[in-house]
């Protein structure tokens, strides 16, 4: 397994004596290979050279690592920057908001409430990114003697980008990836998360898949990328490279936030742009919290339902009494739950646990839940850290993603079988020469340096990914195949690299080096070998099912010879 001493972006790596600051994103820039791959747009100012770029950049790590208007070196913060006199001056702020007087304050454009000249101080006192910049979309808390301008990036980044599990799930419009099964009264809540899945995320989980208004919230963020694809395709006929980054505050309520900001006038009036939300304590939706992580071994005893986090059945499915709860004293009753970055308010006073529970466990867990499941919601008063606004919370959900893919594990035949189908064919025929097939292979696990895991491109569910290889030769040209492992319910393609040389595995490594290491997308791999006269790469689609019929399996090996590089 290789992993890197830090996680450096390239352009720091390249220019190792030269100080950068990340200003701020412009867009979300999309990768239509995986939505989940998206990264921000992110302007960014070498102050060695003075020269300005846009690098493309994960959202969570502005929430892990990096952070706006800091100087950096080499990936580190650089300390001993010395700001020039007229750069902005960051400083820490809190503020009490209420998000439910928001909704004719939701999406505003950062020129209706900073002038060109203040973008252009925030962009690093240079007019390069000023458009773009001015449509990045904001939330405005307009005071009667100061406005608080909080663009929609840093909400995306701290409630929904907080590590790259969260990240894929929203740009996938899928939450139900991130639990198998989430259960809350209120007071008492519990959460199944799959292996993947870290405790620190799991209140956070639990808050979105639970609670009524922030689940809503999610599904918004994620749909909103979807429908800003269509809109543009429909008006121009193309479809858009980047869209804004939009997102809203999950809970509609009065909380406090820690921000850091800059203090500016427009039109005489004194107002502060929040760079980054460090903190808050908005309402999480319970008091106690039971994680229980997939595991091969339980740590707890199912057969024991009294230790099961379940409603009564004495409770009525509908409830409109007050629930009143103590408030919590912190020195007693504080528990944290920590990022790699910094802690959480909203957890101030949570109770949290972890266990462990088989997949037989889930499966007995399930039954449980789905009995006291129902379609209605509990409306209730909440704690005094919630301001006693009602909340309505979901008492049980079941993530319909687990038991679909708990029912294709069943139904499923691996994308291996029939890629094996298809060698099995190539082998009968008799221009197809010296056709060998290798075992299944794991993929290399190499960590992300954005997000210090596990490649996802080389994992699969927590474990190495696996490939399995097939060489022959057809007339002159050496042919390689490559079937990389796919999960249930995805398209599946094959590589096929061709070249006038023996293809051997020193080739295949080299193009998952271009794919993992190099993080490249296929259509670029394409692109690279595209005029190569000597090696050439391309990609087959092919069907997934049980037993494929002679058709099906002439139609591939011909659009597989198809693409092969020209002798």
């Amino acid at each position: 397994m290789t992993k890197p001493k830090s996680i450096i972006p390239e352009f720091m790596i390249k220019n190792p004596d030269d100080v950068f600051m990340f200003l701020m994103p412009l867009n979300l820039k999309l990768d239509y290979e995986n939505y989940a791959n998206s990264h921000f747009s992110v302007a960014v100012k070498n102050l060695t050279k003075s020269e300005f770029f846009t690098t493309e950049l994960s959202p969570e790590l502005f929430f892990t690592k990096f952070r706006f208007h800091q100087a950096y070196k080499k990936g580190k913060q650089f300390r001993q920057y010395k700001r020039p006199n007229n750069d902005i001056k960051l400083q820490k702020k809190q503020f009490r908001i209420n998000t439910e007087l928001l909704k004719e304050k939701y999406d505003v454009a950062l020129l209706h409430y900073m002038d060109e000249m203040e973008i252009g101080k925030v962009l690093g006192w240079k007019r390069k990114y000023l458009e773009e910049a001015k449509k990045i979309r904001c939330f405005i808390f307009e005071q009667e003697d100061y406005n608080i301008i909080i663009p929609h990036y840093a909400i995306a980044i701290y409630y929904y980008y907080r590590t790259t599990a969260m990240r894929e799930a929203i740009l996938n419009c899928n939450l139900e990836n991130l639990y198998i099964a989430a259960h809350n009264d209120g007071y008492d809540a519990s959460i199944v998360i799959p292996k993947y899945v870290t405790k620190a995320e799991a209140p956070f989980i639990c808050r979105f898949a639970t609670v009524e208004n922030a689940h809503k919230k999610f599904e918004e963020t994620g749909q909103f990328i979807l429908n800003y694809i269509h809109y543009i395709k429909n008006k121009s006929g193309q479809y858009p490279e980047n869209t804004p980054i939009k997102a809203k505050f999950p809970m509609e309520d009065v909380f406090l936030i820690d921000v850091k900001v800059h203090e500016f006038r427009e039109k005489g009036k004194r107002s502060y742009f929040v760079h980054e939300l460090v903190n808050d304590d908005s309402y999480i939706g319970f008091k106690t919290l039971q994680v229980l992580r997939e595991h091969k071994q339980s740590s707890i005893d199912i057969d024991s339902l009294d230790k099961l986090p379940t409603v009564p059945r004495d409770i009525p499915g509908k409830t409109t009494e007050v629930l009143k709860i103590e408030g919590a004293s912190k020195r007693k009753q504080h528990t944290t739950v920590r990022t790699k970055r910094r802690q959480c308010n909203s957890l101030a006073g949570v109770s949290i646990s972890e266990d462990t529970v088989t997949l037989e466990g889930i499966d007995t867990l399930l039954k449980v839940y789905k009995e006291e499941a129902s379609d209605e919601v509990t409306d209730q008063s909440l704690t005094e850290s919630s301001k006693n606004t009602e909340k309505k919370i979901r008492k049980t959900r079941i993530s319909s993603e687990y038991e679909k893919k708990q029912k294709e594990k069943k139904e499923y035949t691996h994308n291996f079988d029939e890629f094996h189908q298809y060698i099995n064919y190539l082998k009968q025929q008799p221009a197809i020469k010296n056709l060998t097939v290798s075992p299944n292979q794991n993929m290399e696990q190499v960590i992300d340096i954005y997000t210090d895991k596990e490649h996802h491109k080389c994992n699969i569910e927590g474990r190495p990914r696996q490939y399995n290889t097939a060489t022959f030769q057809y007339k002159k040209i050496y042919v390689g195949l490559l079937e990389l492992e796919n999960k249930p319910g995805t398209a599946t393609s094959t590589w096929v690299i061709s070249s006038v040389k023996s293809v051997n595995q020193s080739v295949f490594d080299k193009f998952l080096y271009h794919f993992v290491d190099e993080d490249k997308k296929i259509n670029d791999m394409k692109e690279e070998y595209k005029n190569n006269m000597q090696m050439q790469f391309s990609t087959k689609n092919h069907e997934r099912a049980e037993s494929l019929n002679e058709e099906d399996l002439a139609k591939w090996m011909v659009g597989v010879l198809g693409k092969l590089i020209k002798a």
